[in-house]
């Protein structure tokens, strides 16, 4: 849950994994966020 997600990392306790084709299509939608500011 968000919770769950928001907890993990404030505390730095619990490891979050996404699969890999998410995390790609994550990190190349932030890429194109930065590029445009």
């Amino acid at each position: 849950t968000l919770e769950k997600v928001y907890n993990s990392l404030l505390n730095d306790t619990t490891v979050v994994t996404v699969p890999k084709d998410t995390a790609d299509k994550a990190r190349l939608a932030i890429e194109r966020m930065l590029s445009i500011s």
